[in-house]
């Protein structure tokens, strides 16, 4: 018997060990914990951590104070691709030996696949890129706490319910309403598994009372607050959480343990009711013990591997599935062309963009990166196109502050990325990217005073300490920022102080950087693009006019379309002194046109024209502009 059992543990670690390494990867190679952090966006939830013992006093004045300082650290660490893994699977590793604990315990032998729960459910998370780092950590130290209340518990009731008081209150110093899991579970385990009643409701009394002497009369915390704060209900988790999708999952994480702590309790109850009858069958058992003996010793070996693997395979499975489930590829992609877009990989934002090519956002970006690769003018209508999704002017991206930054620097709207910045910092906290951008934003400005502010509560962070003291002096030897070529390339692009009042919307700001500074290539190109997504060939004349003010060798072929079919229709000609026309652009128009006059509807062209034409800017104004 000793040999099975011990081989039955050595295989369950051995499990245990193959679980996690698989998490590890799988979180490392295909999920990128790094997006979470890097994407102001995917944020949500993830301040920044001021390496600063005022905000160790701040955070530890509150309940949960602990737990929220730990979870801020730790991460940071999610910058890095294969430290940040490390630290998701050590805290669901943790959850899983406080689990195994409990189970063994409380003799629960049938209840060793709990382990793995809460880590499946916290592998849903961050397949789905939800953050809920805080509460996995809030359950983490609850079980901790329930460890060692199970552990030197008495069998006295009056011992284990002063024991439940002192741990009671730190758990809920330490985890706020994140202690009321632990609550639940000695109510549970003092009732059903140790049959204590009075030290079960006494525990339950003292329990329910805690948040409220503690966190609303001792701390101030306000009655909601002191109820859900890391708690699964929690305001804050809908608020995190995109969609809410992972909610219900959250709540099943933390209810599984005192679920099964019940079923434990009604299986030991039902064990000893059944003892009795077990004694009078004893010798009957004695007799085949020889023949269990010898079946145990044939099957141990093939039987016992087999058993393993199956067991194996099926959680395997389970996670492997669920995983493939809650999969948001969609979402992935959209933070990864933030992050690329941040670190100026243009070819692999335009390579991330073409998985949606119908998402508003995935057009802002492409367009962005086909000009810095020189390619906007030339193939911007070699993908689909719309309207809004030059400049994210739809009413639903009024918001999405963290995408409309990189677009704002480029274009010299210096004023306009503040805002938006200052926005985003409201919403998602003192994040030190925000930090970053707003001393970047500040110095291009060159309002030095504001900058030295945003860098000196940089300089208070973890990784970005070095290149905030590196611009802090710099600000000092060079106040005008002379040798950083960026900042130089991009101060005159900024538009007179004056004339921001313009700046209300897309088609204004665009107007603004090219009547004020007519240098201003991509402002140019954006506003005739604008133009010609909406089909308004009269604004289309006024701003193509202007092309040949332009550094242009020769003019891209969706504008040279548009000319063509300015000039094809409308009385108002654009003039071309200096830069002509290709002959292969006037001829493959010359060929759309001649394709239209061979139907009585352009309905009727569209099918042969969609095959030969549908790249150009003339199958786009016939078909493409939307209603």
């Amino acid at each position: 018997m000793n040999s099975e059992s011990t081989l039955w543990r050595n295989g369950s670690k051995l499990r245990g060990m193959i679980f996690f390494l698989l998490f590890y990867l799988f979180l490392s190679v295909y999920v990128d914990l790094r997006l979470l952090y890097y994407v102001t966006g995917a944020t949500v939830g993830i301040s920044g951590f001021p390496c600063e013992w005022s905000y160790l006093f701040e955070t530890l004045s509150l309940p949960g104070g602990l737990v929220r300082y730990v979870s801020v650290f730790l991460t940071q660490f999610f910058m890095f691709r294969w430290i940040g893994p490390v630290v998701v699977v050590l805290q669901a590793w943790g959850i899983a030996l406080c689990i195994d604990r409990i189970v063994e315990k409380c003799d629960g032998k049938w209840f060793g696949w709990v382990r793995y729960a809460p880590g499946i459910v916290i592998l849903f998370f961050y397949t789905s890129y939800v953050y809920h780092f805080e509460t996995t950590m809030a359950m983490l130290v609850v079980l901790g706490l329930f460890n060692l209340y199970i552990t030197i518990s008495s069998q006295k009731w009056q011992r284990s319910l002063i024991l439940f008081v002192v741990l009671m209150v730190i758990a809920y110093y330490i985890a706020a309403a994140g202690s009321l899991l632990f609550l639940v579970m000695c109510v549970i385990y003092e009732i059903a598994v140790k049959k204590q009643g009075i030290a079960g409701v006494g525990c339950l009394l003292f329990g329910v009372a805690v948040p409220l002497l503690i966190g609303v009369y001792g701390f101030g915390v306000s009655h909601i607050g002191a109820y859900s704060e890391l708690m699964p209900w929690s305001w804050r988790i809908t608020k995190y959480d995109l969609l809410n999708r992972m909610i219900p999952w959250l709540y099943g994480m933390y209810g599984c343990m005192p679920a099964c702590l019940l079923l434990m309790g009604f299986l030991k109850e039902s064990e000893r009711e059944t003892r009795s009858s077990k004694r009078k069958s004893k010798s009957k058992k004695d007799k085949n013990k020889s023949r269990q003996k010898v079946r145990r010793t044939g099957s141990d070996g093939s039987g016992g591997v087999m058993k393993w693997v199956a067991c194996t395979a099926i959680l395997l499975g389970i996670a492997g599935g669920g995983a493939y489930y809650f999969v948001n590829d969609q979402l992935k992609t959209l933070y990864e062309i933030e992050y690329c877009r941040g670190e100026s990989e243009w070819e692999k934002v335009l390579e991330l963009a073409n998985k949606q090519p119908g998402q508003l956002l995935s057009m802002q970006a492409r367009n962005q990166a086909l000009y810095h690769l020189g390619r906007f003018g030339d193939e911007m209508f070699n993908y689909q196109q719309h309207p809004d999704g030059l400049m994210l002017s739809h009413d639903a991206f009024t918001k999405s502050y963290w995408h409309k930054y990189h677009m704002y620097i480029d274009l010299g709207l210096v004023g306009q990325a503040d805002e938006v910045l200052t926005e985003s910092m409201v919403a998602f906290g003192d994040h030190p990217f925000i930090l970053k951008k707003l001393a970047l934003v500040n110095m291009i400005s060159g309002k030095n005073q504001t900058a030295r502010v945003y860098l000196g509560a940089l300089q208070k962070r973890l990784f970005f300490g070095e290149w905030a003291k590196e611009y802090l002096v710099k600000l000092e030897d060079d106040p005008k920022l002379i040798g950083d070529n960026e900042i130089q390339r991009l101060r005159p692009l900024i538009p007179k102080e004056e004339d921001w009042r313009f700046l209300a919307s897309p088609e204004m700001q665009l107007k603004a950087q090219i009547e004020n500074v007519k240098k201003n290539k991509m402002a140019f190109e954006y506003l005739l693009a604008l133009y010609m997504l909406r089909g308004e060939m009269w604004n289309v004349v006024e701003v193509a006019g202007r092309i040949e003010e332009y550094d242009y060798e020769k003019i891209p072929v969706a504008f040279e379309e548009a000319i063509l079919l300015n000039n094809k229709h409308n009385k108002k000609k654009i003039p071309l002194r200096k830069l002509k026309i290709r002959a292969e652009t006037k001829q493959r128009f010359d060929e759309f046109m001649a394709a239209t006059i061979r139907y009585r509807t352009k309905d009727a062209a569209r099918s042969e024209l969609t095959g030969k034409f549908k790249n150009t800017y003339m199958y786009y104004y016939f078909y493409g502009i939307p209603e």
